[in-house]
């Protein structure tokens, strides 16, 4: 199940969805793991970091109902469901599909993307090194 980012969080406030970002972009998301249901519904289960180290878990929900996506989210935090912290855990679950094994929880690529891509430029300059071009 592909998800896109404004579906998943139209039922969150703006302001869950900046801080979710924010914390997804200082490495905050710990863990998360996509549980997929059938073609119509799925389960992300995250770990993210507090603002004061503390750290909760999520369950998110996702489901197509009648050509929409919902998105529902419950976390151990004192808001309790579609919050920062499921937005969060969100923000990495869909990076992973955007990016899938080339960068981590918190958007950075691994060694092995990096090497992977260099190989492709490489390629790619070889080629247009070798290309001969009509007079």
């Amino acid at each position: 199940m592909k998800i896109q980012w404004t579906a998943a969080t139209s039922q969150f406030s703006a302001r869950y969805i900046s801080r979710g970002i924010e914390l997804f972009n200082r490495g905050y998301v710990l863990s998360f793991e996509w549980q997929q249901r059938d073609e119509s519904a799925a389960r992300i289960i995250g770990t993210v970091r507090g603002s004061h180290d503390e750290v909760y878990a999520q369950t998110i929900s996702i489901k197509a109902l009648n050509g929409s996506l919902v998105a529902r989210g419950v976390c151990t935090c004192p808001v309790g469901n579609d919050c920062k912290h499921v937005a969060a855990v969100l923000r990495a679950a869909i990076m992973e599909q955007k990016f899938p094994a080339s960068l981590d929880a918190h958007g950075r690529a691994g060694p092995d993307t990096v090497a992977r891509v260099l190989d492709q430029v490489r390629g790619l300059a070889d080629a247009v090194r070798h290309a001969r071009v009509p007079a």
